[in-house]
């Protein structure tokens, strides 16, 4: 599954809502978190680049853990 893919979903309905953003500044990932009702966390991503440009991604830790076992 693509990291930047817009439509990510867990395969269980009983499991909980999606939420999965990508942001360019730490700071919108931070206010973006504070008005879920869902237990978000920023997790800091680097680009495959020279400059190592990062951005942020907004999840829970059993959709990160879903994509990423």
């Amino acid at each position: 599954m693509p990291l930047l893919s817009p439509e990510l979903q867990l395969s269980k309905p009983w499991q909980p809502s999606s939420v999965w953003k990508i942001f360019p500044r730490q700071a919108q990932a931070f206010d973006y978190v504070k008005t879920c009702k869902e237990e978000v966390h920023v997790f800091a991503l680097e680009k495959n680049t020279e400059d190592g440009q990062r951005f942020y991604l907004v999840t829970t830790y059993i959709e990160l853990w879903f994509y990423y076992k």
